[in-house]
């Protein structure tokens, strides 16, 4: 059986840019949180249809 500890337990790899050092791991789950916000941002919710043809008629009223 693998744990958690038997996976945390290797070595990480690091990424070195001038003073700032981030670890592999870190920085996907901040790529993924940064495109999962970006996606949120530009896909639009779903709305009825009907919605749009109400507000239509509530303004030529």
């Amino acid at each position: 059986m693998i744990t958690a500890g038997g996976l945390l337990s290797g070595h990480a790899h690091f990424l070195h840019w001038g003073v700032v050092q981030i670890s592999l791991a870190n920085l996907l789950v901040i790529v993924m949180m940064a495109v999962l916000f970006l996606l949120a941002v530009i896909i639009p919710f779903p709305h009825a249809q009907h919605s749009a043809v109400e507000q239509e008629q509530a303004d030529d009223h």
